[in-house]
C-alpha cells in the first residue's frame, strides 16, 4: 500500500510527530511511504531516507512579507495542497495523510479529489469560515484524527457525520539525551523552585497573564521563559518585570529551541506553567512534555486540562485568565511541591508506557487499515 504524508513544516513538534510516525510505520513491509513537504533540512531528509522514506520537496516559492497576511497565506496553502495532490496522482498513491489538516481545511474543500484521506486535526478551528466548511462535510470515505476527547466532542458537535478517531498525542523518547549544564541554563545558585514557560510568546499562550501574576506571587521562585519571540517581545517582557518583587527571578531565552534540546529545559526545571487564554483550543505539546518528564503543572480550567490534572493529581487548576488565581496557584505549588512532584512522577511512568511513539504508530496503522 502506497501512503503519502503531507506537511510543509518540520519545525519543533511537527518534526517529532511526523518523523516518529512515518519511521515507525515504515517498519511495516506492506507499506511504501513518501513524504511531501517544503521546509526541511538536509539532515532531516537523511533521517527519513535511512528509513526507506522517499522525500519530495515542494518549491520554496515566494517568501515575501505578503505571506504573513492571512489572504496570501491561504493562497500559498492552496498552491502547496494542489501540488501535493498532483504528486499523489502521478505516484498512484492509495492513501493521502494530511498531517496538519488545521492549515488546509479551506483548501481541502476547494480541490476536487478522489483519493482516500486521513486528516489529522491538532486544533478544532475557531475561524467561522472553517467551522462552516466542516459543517457541510459529507464524505464518509475519509477519517479525521484528533488527540483529545474534547476535540472529538467539538468536531462531532460541528458535524455529526464526520468520522472522528481519538488518538492520544505521542511522547518523546527521553532516555539518553544530553542534559544541559546548570551553567548553560542559568540555574546555578538560584533560590527556590524553577518554573518553566515554554514555547513561542504568542498571544493565545498568555505570557502577559503570567507576567502580571508574578507581581502577586509571594514565594521565592525562578521563572524561565524559553521560546521564540512572537506577540510579546523581549522589550515587552523586560518592561513587565521591572516592578516584580525581589523574591522572583526571571530568566529568558527568546530563541527557537531545536527539537533535540526541548526536553532538556523540562528536565532542568521543577515545574511547568501554562497561562493559556480561554480560546486556546487543541492539544498542548508543552503539557505532553511536562507529563512525560514527571513535572508538576499549573493549567487553566479549559478544554481537557482539568481532566488530566484530576486524573493524576499532578498539578493545580486555576480559573483561566485570572491573574490572582494564577499567582495563588504558583504559591501553592511552591509551598506543597513534594506532594505534586510524587504524583507527577507516577503519572510519567504510565504516560510513557501508554503513549510511546511505537504504540502511537501501531494505533495509527489500525486507522490506516480502516480506510484501505
Amino acid at each position: 500500500m502506497k501512503l503519502a504524508f503531507f506537511d510543509t513544516n518540520n519545525d519543533g513538534h511537527h518534526w517529532f510527530y511526523n518523523s516518529e510516525l512515518m519511521i515507525n510505520l515504515a517498519k511495516q513491509q506492506s507499506l511504501e511511504i513518501i513524504y511531501i513537504t517544503r521546509e526541511i533540512t538536509k539532515e532531516q531528509v537523511l533521517v527519513l531516507k535511512r528509513n526507506d522514506i522517499e522525500v519530495i520537496k515542494l518549491d520554496e516559492g515566494n517568501n515575501s512579507k505578503l505571506l504573513t497576511k492571512n489572504f496570501f497565506q491561504q493562497f500559498r496553502f492552496l498552491k502547496d495542497y494542489h501540488k501535493a495532490h498532483n504528486i499523489v496522482k502521478k505516484k498512484k498513491i492509495d492513501l493521502f495523510i494530511n498531517l496538519y489538516f488545521d492549515r488546509y481545511i479551506i483548501q481541502y474543500f476547494l480541490i476536487n479529489k478522489k483519493i482516500k484521506t486521513i486528516n489529522v486535526l491538532h486544533w478544532v478551528p475557531n475561524n467561522k469560515i472553517k467551522i462552516k466548511i466542516l459543517s457541510y462535510f459529507n464524505n464518509k470515505r475519509d477519517i479525521f484524527v484528533v488527540h483529545t476527547g474534547d476535540a472529538k466532542h467539538k468536531l462531532n458537535k460541528i458535524n455529526e457525520k464526520i468520522e472522528v478517531t481519538e488518538l492520544s498525542y505521542p511522547v518523546k523518547n527521553h532516555s539518553g539525551y544530553n542534559k544541559l549544564s546548570t551553567l548553560s541554563l542559568g540555574i546555578d545558585n538560584l533560590k527556590g523552585k524553577s518554573l518553566l514557560y515554554f514555547g513561542g510568546t504568542r498571544y493565545d499562550k498568555g505570557l502577559d497573564i503570567l507576567l502580571q501574576a508574578l507581581r502577586l506571587v509571594e514565594s521565592n521562585i525562578n521563572i524561565f521563559i524559553v521560546g521564540k519571540e512572537d506577540t510579546f517581545d523581549k522589550k515587552f517582557i523586560e518592561n513587565e518585570i521591572l516592578d516584580i518583587r525581589p523574591n522572583i527571578k526571571v530568566i529568558t531565552k527568546l530563541d527557537y529551541i531545536p527539537e533535540e534540546e526541548v526536553l532538556q529545559y523540562f528536565d532542568r526545571t521543577d515545574g511547568v506553567i501554562l497561562p493559556y487564554r480561554a480560546f486556546f483550543n487543541g492539544e498542548s505539546g508543552v503539557l505532553t512534555d511536562a507529563l512525560q518528564m514527571g513535572k508538576p503543572v499549573i493549567v487553566p480550567d479549559i478544554i481537557h486540562f482539568p481532566k488530566i490534572i484530576n486524573q493524576y493529581k499532578n498539578g493545580i487548576i486555576y480559573k483561566v485568565e485570572n491573574v490572582e488565581e494564577l499567582a495563588k496557584a504558583i504559591d501553592i505549588l511552591a509551598t506543597n511541591y513534594d506532594q505534586y512532584y510524587l504524583n507527577a512522577k507516577r503519572a510519567s511512568v504510565e504516560i510513557i508506557n501508554n503513549r510511546s511513539s511505537s504504540n502511537f504508530a501501531a494505533k495509527f496503522y489500525d486507522i490506516i487499515n480502516l480506510v484501505k
